[in-house]
């Protein structure tokens, strides 16, 4: 655990969804980074490291003891009209979408390779979990059109189920 300063402390933890722009538009050049996109996940990337975390896991849940300014977090990356992208773990990669004629189109989402461990889509504290999400983002950029309305319905079912 990093220590934290007293005005940290006396916060409430805090849990957040991230909403990561998949789309065509952040493939462009952008400073030193070849796309927009990579240049979002490295200020995550630094972020995620430096800011005080609870320390819990994806497992956890509203369980977590944890108390005074403290985040959970999760990444969610839309582009696609009929699907959004989290790091899964275990077999199945994937979600089902909230669209009904998804399920019969099949996921086309890569999952996480076996020995990592990443949020699997919940809300978590453990900064090895969100390094693997965020390696597995930057490795799997949609790139493709802007729709974010199943991302933002996958947002909502986070917070509902952690």
């Amino acid at each position: 655990p990093k220590c934290k300063s007293t005005t940290v402390s006396s916060c409430p933890d805090l849990d957040v969804v991230f909403l990561l722009d998949g789309s065509g538009s952040m493939n462009s050049r952008f400073g030193t980074h070849p796309n927009g996109y990579y240049g979002m996940l490295e200020v995550l990337r630094d972020w995620v490291r430096t800011i005080p975390l609870t320390g819990d896991d994806h497992t956890v849940g509203v369980g977590s003891a944890v108390k005074g300014g403290s985040f959970r977090m999760t990444f969610v990356q839309f582009s696609l009209e009929d699907e959004y992208w989290v790091c899964r773990n275990g077999a199945d990669g994937c979600k089902k979408s909230v669209f009904s004629w998804w399920s019969q189109t099949g996921c086309k989402q890569p999952r996480l390779p076996a020995g990592k461990t990443c949020s699997d889509g919940r809300l978590s504290g453990d900064l090895s979990e969100l390094e693997n999400d965020l390696d597995w983002h930057e490795a799997n950029f949609m790139a493709d059109v802007t729709y974010m309305a199943s991302a933002l319905k996958d947002a909502v079912d986070i917070f509902h189920d952690s």
